[in-house]
């Protein structure tokens, strides 16, 4: 639980900008006195709860968070110009003058290509097998974006005991080259590829069915 809570507040601090988020929490420790600080602390604890007991998370989930922590972090600039140590200062330009650069390079940014692919893979397979399924798969976003229920590829015999089941192999991770060389000795061949993932239908007639409709 520490773990995955430090983890979630690291990523917290990435998401937001470590410098924004920085003087945003200073903003919170300055306006304590006023209503909006236990307001804004009952959310973020319980934000961060949530997501330290979830099993996977997305940059997506803080922007809610980070629209509470944003307005603190403008006051608290505003603040340490006039009421901070000179070091402060010095660091509240920095975020100033820096901050609109960062975010102009990750909207400048291409979408990192095998992350798109898994989430082409994963709604692929939602559209092709329909929701609510099962997804043997080593990578677990790929059951996400299918909205299925993940079941980690474990070796051979979960391969040889899922031919009614959905299978989306990565094969960028060792486990998954492994895994496609075993369904390539059995002569069982993709459905379809989204560059390094592999995706295998289950072998039932809804599900070809529903594929031949799609195509």
């Amino acid at each position: 639980m520490l773990g995955s809570g430090a983890l979630v507040l690291r990523k917290f601090f990435a998401t937001g900008n470590y410098l924004p988020v920085f003087f945003g929490f200073l903003g919170l420790y300055y306006f304590r006195r006023h209503v909006y600080y236990a307001h804004l602390s009952l959310v973020l604890v319980i934000f961060l709860l949530v997501l330290s007991i979830m099993p996977w998370i997305s940059d997506r989930y803080f922007l809610a968070p980070l629209v509470w922590m944003y307005p603190l972090s403008a006051y608290a600039l505003t603040w340490s110009f006039s009421h901070l140590s000179r070091p402060i200062k010095i660091l509240a330009i920095l975020t100033i003058v820096l901050c609109p650069l960062v975010w102009a390079d990750k909207a400048l940014t291409p979408p990192d290509a095998d992350r798109l692919a898994r989430k082409d893979a994963g709604r692929w397979i939602l559209a092709s097998a329909g929701g609510d399924n099962i997804v043997v798969t080593n990578r677990d976003r790929l059951a996400f974006y299918a909205r299925a229920r993940f079941v980690p590829l474990m070796g051979s015999n979960d391969i040889k005991k899922s031919p009614g089941r959905c299978m989306a192999i990565d094969t960028m991770l060792a486990d998954g080259k492994a895994a496609k060389s075993v369904l390539d000795r059995m002569g069982i061949k993709p459905d379809r590829k989204f560059r390094t993932i592999y995706v295998y239908l289950p072998r039932y007639s809804g599900c070809a069915q529903r594929l031949k409709d799609i195509h």
